[in-house]
């Protein structure tokens, strides 16, 4: 296994935001990464549109009791925190159903049984807020470092 001084190439498949951010901080680290991605640009698929929503002060899942009906109240302008602007447009709305994610909403993260194939997937609606640090993790093992936390419990071998 290489030392965390050993540059190494890296392809990392799908450019949504987890993606770019695993190829940023492995870049940053000093690595060669190459990013592959089916459709012709960027977050264009789990992340695109960010689900519609952009929240600064908090964030929560779509499938969550009750967000379908506050979506619908917003449409009409009858709910708080929420805001929908061009709901209509078919652009925005080809993201639904595109949030891949685990049957226990834990992502898979880390190494697999494969010595050069590392897992950064899962995320659902937290693929935005988990990006950075999920990132940081691969970044770590990769460079043979023990991550800030314990990854146990982000297993592929978990199901």
């Amino acid at each position: 296994m290489p030392n965390s001084r050993q540059a190494q190439h890296v392809v990392v498949i799908g450019a949504g935001v987890v993606g770019l951010s695993t190829a940023l901080k492995l870049a940053e680290a000093g690595h060669r990464v190459d990013v592959y991605e089916a459709a012709s640009e960027p977050a264009q698929g789990a992340s695109f549109a960010n689900a519609g929503l952009i929240s600064p002060g908090h964030c929560f899942s779509w499938s969550e009791p009750g967000a379908v009906g506050v979506f619908i109240r917003s449409l009409f302008g009858k709910a708080d925190g929420l805001g929908v602007i061009r709901w209509w447009s078919p652009r925005l709305w080809r993201w639904v159903g595109q949030r891949p994610m685990t049957l226990d909403g834990i992502p898979i993260l880390g190494r697999s049984r494969h010595a050069n194939l590392l897992f950064n997937c899962g995320h659902g609606a937290m693929g935005w807020t988990m990006a950075s640090g999920c990132a940081q993790i691969i970044c770590d093992l990769i460079a043979a470092r023990t991550p800030a936390i314990d990854c146990r419990a982000y297993r592929w071998d978990r199901f």
